[in-house]
């Protein structure tokens, strides 16, 4: 048998599988593809990788958890046996516990102090004094003497 049939071969034997496997088994493929990170870069799931675009990486992570379910294995541990061989990266979200908490608590943590941050510094600028321009620190018989100096210098300019 040479490449060629045996590559036709292989593909239809995908192609029936995804066909005529049962719905029980479509909807646990579909929770295990939904949960992956697809490996080829673009930063979509297997399950929406696989069904937007022909991507290889997709397909491989497909079959491979559509052999993990036929032999028996639940969801999880089927994505439990994918992060066991390509390491957490894998998921589609980070596991919530131990370092990766970070990521989930990190980016509403800094909003709230930024946010705190923020409001402080308002009340603190809002109590500050302004100056006042009708405000004057000169007495009337002060004023009047400038008034006259200013008038006097006016007059030797002209």
């Amino acid at each position: 048998m040479s490449n060629t049939s045996w590559m036709i071969g292989v593909g239809l034997l995908f192609v029936m599988t995804a066909v005529y496997l049962p719905a029980q088994d479509k909807a646990q493929l579909e929770a295990v593809t939904g949960n992956l990170s697809c490996t080829c870069g673009c930063g979509m799931t297997v399950k929406t990788c696989e069904g937007s675009m022909s991507c290889s990486a997709a397909g491989g992570l497909s079959r491979e958890a559509q052999q993990f379910l036929a032999a028996g294995l639940t969801p999880q541990q089927t994505l439990d046996k994918l992060v066991e061989k390509y390491g957490e990266v894998v998921l589609a979200e980070p596991p919530k516990r131990g370092f990766y908490w970070l990521a989930w608590i990190l980016p509403f943590a800094l909003i709230g102090l930024l946010g705190f941050l923020i409001t402080r510094y308002l009340k603190r600028w809002s109590k500050q004094p302004q100056p006042s321009a009708s405000r004057s620190t000169a007495s009337p018989e002060e004023t009047l003497e400038l008034t006259q100096e200013l008038d006097d210098l006016l007059e030797k300019i002209e």
